[in-house]
């Protein structure tokens, strides 16, 4: 993973942490602050994902039975 993917994601899981309990919030809306092609947000949702994990910050998918292509255009909730 290069280093502007692991940037983009440390910012991106600051930005998250930083909401409150209960948003709501798709990763795309934080993506397109970014340029990195379709094959590298796959990285990027990844690393943004272990890094929320890793900070202790609990996310739901609030449509996981929906096929709605890009895994970054689904709605998630912070719980915590």
């Amino acid at each position: 993973m290069n280093d502007s993917i692991k940037k983009a994601a440390e910012e991106i899981a600051n930005k998250i942490a930083s909401l409150p309990k209960d948003a709501e919030f798709t990763f795309g809306s934080f993506f397109k602050d970014y340029l990195f092609k379709n094959s590298d947000q796959f990285s990027l949702m990844k690393e943004v994902k272990r890094l929320c994990e890793e900070k202790g910050i609990e996310l739901e998918n609030t449509q996981p039975d929906a096929i709605m292509g890009m895994p970054w255009v689904y709605k998630y909730k912070k719980k915590n």
